[in-house]
């Protein structure tokens, strides 16, 4: 049965650093040892690397001892111990870097009672002792009370983390949740294995987590031996790329090229013109020109910094961080005050809706009681609606309709006198945009339900049968209302959107009338009708409680 985590330390002849590394995690495993499985990866150390796995594992660590018959290269070191892992949960720790004292406990409490695709921890730099750098004041525990944020949100997450996803001490990786069609067999060059399993598992979680207290301290200027134009320059925005087919958003995508090309890459650059770095030289424009050459930071930032002397280029760097950061700051602090603003705004205009919405209805119900004697019990009418003929109508308990209804009940159009009736039976529901008129007689039944954009009518503009039929050279407009017919909608009716109803039509109780239907003639009980002009497609029997299919002709 696997565990619960997995804690794998890929290394390479950095014994001494192994030892602080294997001492921080060993010192705290002993409680959880049936939940955490630990692996050490040796990439073919020359130095006293395993002379120091076994004094660990001679004290009576646990630990899964790997020595490669040959260096592998780093990547594929990684891939080893994500294979060779039988955790539910991966965390890569860097040989050089220290899981802090509690901090095993802390994660554990976490992703034993919950599922995260990535657990994030915090983490800070050291360069000598790692003990002074947690005790120093820039190191204080996080104000955040909870210390953890949960993110729902997988953009959110990657955008808040951003480029500390490639940092593989402080992600906790769901392999679960890892994508099965990653080809990491292209990636063994990369530099960016990792990633790709980060964000992977973080797109396909319900949730992530951001662990504020500080649980890893890495240690800084220890590594090198690779080229980071390549790495972040080239490969991970090829990353970035292919995960924005998977949900990746562009807002996410354009902090990252923000943050490599307006810091992180011009600041290693600078580093590498000072002698400073321990990566190889690479020709930065021929590497990052392909790629960027449309990108405002590249041109701003980080060419000037390839040109420029090192002195230059230094000052260039640090004074262009701290310009884009005050303009960061500048729209990060109009957008709060927008977003206050606007809540402010949107939070008073749904109170003054809401209130606009009980006085129409207090109107309308009184409007209404002067009419037929009688009020409606919950009555919920949009202000939008447009009434006519209010005398003319009978409304029952329980009517609810949606923006932009209107309900005619005409008595006299162009010098003619009609006797309409509009009655609206008990627990009637109309969606938005729902147009009934009458100058004879509509009947809804009840606990029928309308969708939107829904027409009924019991009357022509003019006569076009009989006698004295409408001429075509006449004005529709002014051509006489006529109707000798009623429209009677049963009780439970159902009526999707987009559906008209044409005079003389009665619907039977519990039919359906599909979407975009016509309704030309009457539909009996229990049908489905769909079409135009609508003919049943299926009929309901009791006998065997089905909704039975007929051909379109019957």
């Amino acid at each position: 049965m696997g565990k619960l985590l997995t804690i794998a330390v890929p290394t390479f002849n950095r014994a001494d650093f192994l030892d602080l590394c294997l001492r921080s995690i060993c010192s705290q495993i002993d409680t959880y040892a049936d939940c955490i499985e630990l692996i050490v990866s040796d990439n073919c150390s020359t130095d006293g690397t395993e002379y120091v796995v076994k004094k660990y594992i001679g004290s009576g660590n646990s630990i899964n001892y790997i020595k490669n018959s040959e260096n592998i290269g780093a990547d594929r070191n990684f891939f080893q111990c994500f294979n060779k892992s039988t955790g539910k949960y991966l965390l890569l720790i860097g040989d050089d870097d220290v899981l802090l004292p509690g901090a095993l406990s802390l994660i554990i409490s976490h992703i034993i009672s919950d599922d995260y695709g990535i657990v994030y921890l915090n983490s800070y730099a050291f360069k000598n002792n790692y003990i002074e750098g947690l005790e120093s004041k820039k190191f204080k525990k996080n104000k955040n009370k909870y210390n953890m944020s949960v993110y729902k949100n997988y953009n959110e997450f990657i955008y808040d983390i951003n480029l500390m996803h490639t940092f593989i001490s402080g992600n906790i990786i769901n392999k679960e949740l890892v994508d099965k069609d990653i080809d990491s067999e292209n990636l063994f060059s990369s530099g960016v294995i990792q990633f790709y399993w980060i964000i992977s598992a973080a797109l396909n979680a319900k949730k992530n987590l951001h662990i504020h207290d500080y649980c890893v301290a890495a240690k800084a200027e220890n590594t090198g031996g690779y080229s980071v134009c390549s790495v972040f320059g080239v490969h991970l925005i090829t990353a970035l790329e292919y995960f924005k087919g998977k949900g990746l958003s562009d807002r996410v995508d354009r902090k990252f090229r923000k943050i490599i090309l307006g810091d992180f890459l011009p600041l290693f650059i600078v580093r590498q013109k000072s002698n400073k770095g321990k990566f190889s030289n690479d020709d930065f424009l021929k590497l990052l020109r392909p790629i960027h050459n449309k990108n405002l930071y590249f041109w701003l930032v980080t060419v000037p910094v390839i040109k420029l002397p090192v002195a230059l280029a230094n000052f260039w760097h640090r004074k262009t961080v701290k310009i884009i950061k005050l303009i960061d700051k500048v729209f990060d602090n109009k957008k709060k005050q927008h977003k206050k603003e606007n809540g402010f705004f949107l939070k008073l205009k749904g109170k003054f809706d809401k209130r606009i919405r009980k006085i129409y209805n207090f109107w309308l119900n009184r409007s209404i009681r002067k009419f037929q004697g009688r009020s409606c019990k919950g009555l919920l009418v949009h202000p939008s609606a447009k009434i006519t003929g209010l005398a003319h109508m009978k409304i029952g308990d329980n009517f609810v309709a949606g923006e932009h209804l209107r309900l005619e009940a005409i008595s006299r159009y162009d010098g003619c006198r009609y006797a309409p009736e509009i009655v609206i039976k008990n627990n009637v529901c109309l969606n938005d945009f729902v147009h009934i008129g009458a100058v004879n007689y509509v009947e809804i039944g009840n606990d029928v339900l309308m969708a939107s954009k829904i027409y009924i009518s019991d009357h022509n503009h003019g006569t076009y049968s009989g006698r004295m039929q409408s001429d075509p050279a006449e004005v529709p407009s002014v051509r006489l209302l006529t109707s000798n017919k009623q429209v009677i909608i049963g009780d439970r009716v159902w009526i999707g959107e987009f559906v008209s109803i044409l005079p003389g039509v009665t619907i039977g109780e519990g039919s359906i009338v599909a979407a975009n239907a016509v309704v030309t003639k009457d539909v009996p009980p229990g049908c489905i009708v769909a079409g135009a002009p609508a003919r049943i497609v299926k009929r309901y029997d009791p006998a065997t409680a089905q909704w039975c299919g007929l051909s379109v002709a019957g």
